[in-house]
């Protein structure tokens, strides 16, 4: 959310000082609580409406980069911000964010030696209830079918054999019901307040 404006701030700090709340003037100015309060705290310790420089979010490129971006576009009017992106990785050099939800596959050492080998830079990304996720409910009912299997797959060309003869297996129908299950899964997640459930 972008930072008051200097007269909206000697506005808010002016309510302030009438004894009005946070709430009364982030209704009033139309902006978040949380805004409100950060400016009149910058303003108390700073005694401007200004913010310092060097604050907000850090630039990713350079001056060259940008240079770069200018011509593309020029060029390419049609140009969109992910292709110039895509553009400006291929020409400064290979660039891969890979977001990671801190599950076990992903944080396994063999998993990080191979993201390290290719140079993909790791975005962490906080686990957020996987489980609601038709796709691992897929797998996870894969994963089981395979683990039941006797006799065990013995080797990585058994398992892949397995994963295939069992997915080949899955009915369209057990799929539809995972899905269809989903909207029972979130009332569930919802009535647990994002703590753990039973389904």
């Amino acid at each position: 959310m972008p930072d008051l404006a200097p007269t909206e701030i000697a506005r808010a700090l002016k309510m302030r000082r009438n004894v009005q709340t946070y709430r009364v003037i982030s209704r009033d100015l139309r902006r978040p609580v949380s805004t409100i309060y950060r400016s009149i705290q910058r303003f108390r310790e700073t005694g401007t409406y200004m913010r310092g420089a060097g604050q907000g979010r850090k630039r990713r490129t350079s001056s060259r980069g940008d240079r770069f971006i200018r011509l593309r576009v020029r060029r390419y009017p049609r140009l969109t911000a992910v292709q110039a992106r895509h553009e400006l990785e291929t020409v400064r050099g290979v660039t891969i964010s890979e977001p990671t939800d801190n599950a076990r596959p992903h944080t396994a050492r063999v998993t990080q030696a191979y993201l390290n080998d290719m140079n993909i830079t790791v975005m962490e990304w906080p686990t957020r209830s996987p489980d609601m996720n038709p796709i691992e409910q897929v797998w996870d009912l894969l994963r089981r079918k395979v683990k039941t299997r006797i006799p065990a797959p013995a080797n990585v060309g058994e398992l892949r054999i397995a994963v295939v003869q069992e997915w080949r297996r899955l009915s369209q129908e057990t799929i539809d019901n995972i899905i269809l299950s989903m909207p029972r899964r979130v009332e569930t997640l919802i009535r647990a307040r994002g703590g753990n459930k039973r389904y």
